[in-house]
């Protein structure tokens, strides 16, 4: 069965209008939604107006972002499937890593090789086996 296409809601109307104010304001990420330097300012004017206020939207008040419904009708009417997907995607990585706050670490080669042959003897995650070695550590 297909998944059903995403639509603005009240719980990520302000999520999706701040990616997508911040998106077209950069020069290189608005030619991914809107090719040619006339047309996205022309969007990004008309999705600004959409809020009463969009510069004290992106200061943090999230209660001053758009209607869902008008946000929707703009993004169906400006943007193509492809820049659709790639706002629907990016949103889906913020939440995930929203919800998980994954941290990168950095370690040289020599010691990821004898954590993973660790990890891989004990049949866990590279993230069990420190989790396993950090619980026989007494502080």
């Amino acid at each position: 069965m297909p998944k059903s296409p995403r639509v603005v809601t009240v719980e990520n109307v302000a999520s999706a209008y701040r990616y997508l104010l911040t998106a077209l304001q950069s020069p290189r990420r608005g030619l991914h939604f809107i090719t040619g330097p006339d047309e996205r300012a022309r969007a990004l004017k008309a999705l600004q107006k959409l809020s009463v206020d969009a510069g004290q939207f992106m200061q943090g008040s999230d209660k001053l972002a758009p209607k869902p419904d008008t946000l929707q009708a703009w993004i169906d009417k400006t943007l193509d499937g492809n820049a659709t997907k790639r706002m629907w995607s990016a949103l889906r990585q913020q939440e995930y890593k929203t919800r998980h706050k994954v941290r990168r670490i950095g370690i040289k080669e020599k010691l990821y090789h004898r954590l993973w042959a660790y990890a891989d003897h004990e049949g866990l995650t590279i993230e069990g086996a420190i989790d396993q070695l950090l619980q026989k550590v007494t502080y």
